[in-house]
């Protein structure tokens, strides 16, 4: 799918991509979903397990197809948030882990469920790692290579 997606993007397809297949798109996903995936519920065996993996095709196909027309004609904008998002996410995929590691060290003796301890990793992480990253970033030569 990979090499599928770069010969796409050299090629031009997703910007030659006309909204109306967008809406083709999620309209198919739709129908998909309400007509195959309710039969292959009702029924067992082969027949459920071929209806599924139709549906999941046609969900697949369909959503990326309307997707990708929906982003490209609708949120095809950057504000400063995302701007300043989109300029250190690098950066953010380098130094998360020294923040989730330290993080998950500090909160070892918290006793509580693993989805508790999950939302206060990602209440604490993710501003964590975004300063990190601007601080990183903020160090002399560092906008060249990061």
């Amino acid at each position: 799918m990979f090499a599928a997606g770069c010969v796409a993007w050299r090629r031009g397809w997703y910007t030659s991509l006309p909204a109306r297949a967008g809406r083709i798109g999620l309209i198919a996903a739709a129908v998909s979903t309400a007509t195959v995936l309710p039969a292959s519920l009702m029924t067992t065996g082969m027949v459920s397990t071929a209806l599924i993996a139709l549906w999941e095709t046609a969900f697949a196909i369909s959503m990326i197809i309307g997707l990708t027309v929906l982003f490209r004609e609708r949120f095809n904008t950057q504000g400063p948030r995302g701007r300043f998002l989109a300029q250190h996410a690098f950066t953010v995929y380098i130094v998360h882990p020294l923040v989730l590691v330290g993080l998950g060290y500090a909160l070892r003796p918290l006793e509580a469920i693993a989805i508790v301890k999950f939302a206060i990793m990602l209440v604490l992480a993710l501003p964590l790692c975004w300063g990190l990253a601007y601080l990183v970033r903020s160090l002399p030569g560092a906008k060249r290579v990061l």
